[in-house]
């Protein structure tokens, strides 16, 4: 089955490799780039249906091992294709991070009256 990759897909995997190359460096940029596009490539065409059920209709959502990405997709059964749509980091796919524990502090119940809940 043939990958096809949509321009906003594009947009995301540039935007991805300028914000690891400013944090980090273009060598590294270049290097996660090239595992979710290999990943993608490797798994996807074998297996259409390896990435679990998506958050918009008819889509589909591959977890990138080792990596905070997410490689969004739906099927095209007419044109025997499957189309990347985005390339999302988890945190603004809406994933919450699960290793690390909640704050310790009051409830909302326990707070006081007029106290601010802080959200971190």
């Amino acid at each position: 089955m043939q990958l096809k990759w949509t321009d906003l897909a594009d947009t995301d995997l540039d935007k991805i490799a300028a914000h690891i190359a400013q944090e980090n460096s273009p060598s590294v940029a270049i290097d996660v780039v090239m595992e979710i596009v290999d990943t993608t490539h490797l798994i996807l065409p074998e297996h259409p249906g390896a990435g679990r059920l998506g958050r918009l209709k008819g889509s589909r959502e591959l977890v990138i091992d080792g990596l905070p990405f997410i490689v969004i997709y739906r099927q095209d059964y007419a044109l025997d294709q499957l189309q990347i749509l985005r390339v999302l980091h988890a945190r603004s796919n809406g994933q919450q991070r699960t290793d690390r524990p909640e704050p310790a502090g009051p409830t909302d119940s326990a707070r006081l009256p007029g106290q601010r809940r802080l959200t971190l």
